[in-house]
């Protein structure tokens, strides 16, 4: 199997990635009065061998033998979806996931159920080549090639599109 198309699937794996067990970072040392702070090191995660969890209905291609994948230590990864032509991925603040479809000119929410596939629908869509996706609060921004827009989202919605950044006019005053 090449590669590229193995990465292409793990793209949705890895934002799927869970942390089972967290382990704090220690606090920086306490500094004197007037003397320069310390650098804390930087925290490693110690990679381990996982098995990728891929519910049974997802096993098909790249998929039907079992893999393994490096975590940090405490963590797991799951299939959640197989999105085709996925670009970029963002978390809503309600815990859906949000995946670009370039090629589409869609964004879909993909709403995970924790024991199998996600449940996946589209967000926008008319969109040219949309790619980056951002979330400020509860406002989300989508970036597609010729400019960026902003909607409000709530409830796995958007409403309220505004443009931030319009694409340049040309000396004839259009687009």
């Amino acid at each position: 199997m090449r590669f590229g198309r193995f990465i292409r699937f793990l793209a949705l794996a890895a934002v799927a990635a869970v942390p089972t067990a967290c382990a704090a970072a220690p606090a920086p040392p306490a500094t004197s009065e007037g003397a320069a702070p310390t650098q804390t090191p930087a925290v490693r995660a110690e990679l381990v061998s996982v098995p990728l969890t891929v519910p049974d209905e997802m096993r098909e291609g790249e998929l039907e033998q079992a893999r393994t994948v490096l975590v940090p230590r405490g963590w797991s990864m799951s299939v959640i979806a197989r999105t085709g032509n996925a670009r970029l991925m963002a978390w809503t603040p309600d815990g859906r996931l949000l995946v670009s479809r370039l090629m589409h000119g869609a964004v879909d929410i993909l709403t995970p159920n924790g024991a199998g596939p996600a449940t996946s629908a589209t967000l926008l869509e008319g969109m040219e080549e949309p790619h980056g996706l951002a979330f400020d609060g509860s406002t989300l921004y989508v970036a597609e090639s010729s400019r960026i827009n902003a909607y409000d989202y709530a409830d796995g919605r958007v409403t309220n599109r505004r443009a931030v950044r319009a694409p340049p006019q040309d000396r004839r005053g259009g687009p």
